[in-house]
């Protein structure tokens, strides 16, 4: 993991800002050897708790309009100020347990470097690859009723600003007739993105074939039926530490186990 041209984005708002620094410790513990540089994006710059990131985990700010505040505007805003060609796009809550794959990781993006037709590489076995192995440990998406996920993805940079181009030049007008009626900008733009989840549902991955789907995407693949198998993996979290805006329980034991107290605002 001693390249330097892949960036780690974490896209974040003053909601999550609690689990920056756990989540930053944990790379730091279990990922000592990450060269990637890891920036956090968001459109409060200036916080308490990111200026303590900053200074204790030498992580870089991106700072995002107000009009990017929105959850896939966010990202994109981001992946257009960042310059390194490969991107793995993580959220707040998805913490790392344990040392990653170091081997399968560098394998990765080896792989990406050398094949132009591989878009992306999930590291998540779930939602993972319908298929046989086409390389060690990896088998091909193609097939799979989540050809894009938000889980843990090293993608090709260009190709990631792509689909999340493609999504945001959907018209809203087109979710009208499943929209909530009377919703003020703010709560449609979350209805839509997050609520109706646009990249990950039928019209997002018909989208992703339209734009992306002559490209290679490989996932890896689980190694087990049991619930612990998603630790078998190249970058070894659990799917979410945050559903509905709640955190889990398991987290906050988790938390406590490293050293930290999270109290969610």
């Amino acid at each position: 993991m001693d390249r330097t041209d892949c960036a780690y984005l974490i896209n974040s708002t003053p909601k999550y800002y609690y689990l920056l620094r756990l989540h930053c410790a944990l790379i730091r513990r279990y990922a000592p050897s990450l060269a990637w540089p890891i920036y956090i994006a968001t459109e409060v710059p200036n916080d308490t708790i990111l200026k303590q990131v900053v200074k204790e985990f030498g992580v870089k700010i991106i700072a995002l309009e107000r009009k990017d505040r929105f959850f896939l505007e966010s990202r994109l805003a981001a992946s257009l100020q960042i310059s390194e060609p490969y991107i793995f796009p993580i959220q707040e809550d998805f913490l790392l347990e344990r040392k990653p794959d170091s081997e399968a990781i560098r394998e990765a993006l080896t792989l990406m470097t050398y094949d132009k037709t591989i878009s992306s590489m999930r590291f998540m076995p779930c939602p993972g690859p319908p298929t046989e192995k086409v390389y060690q440990g990896w088998a091909s998406l193609k097939g799979s009723t989540y050809m894009f996920s938000f889980q843990a993805t090293l993608w090709r940079r260009e190709d990631y600003i792509l689909y999340l181009s493609a999504l945001l030049d959907i018209p809203e007008d087109a979710y009208d007739s499943l929209c909530p009626p009377g919703l003020m900008e703010d709560k449609r733009k979350k209805w839509i993105q997050v609520d109706f989840n646009l990249a990950e549902n039928q019209v997002g991955q018909r989208k992703f074939m339209e734009i992306l789907g002559d490209k290679q995407h490989l996932g890896w693949v689980r190694q087990g039926k049991q619930a612990n198998a998603v630790y078998m993996s190249p970058w070894p979290y659990r799917p979410t530490a945050v559903e509905k805006g709640v955190l889990g329980q398991w987290a906050k034991d988790l938390a406590v186990r490293e050293g930290f107290s999270l109290t969610s605002t």
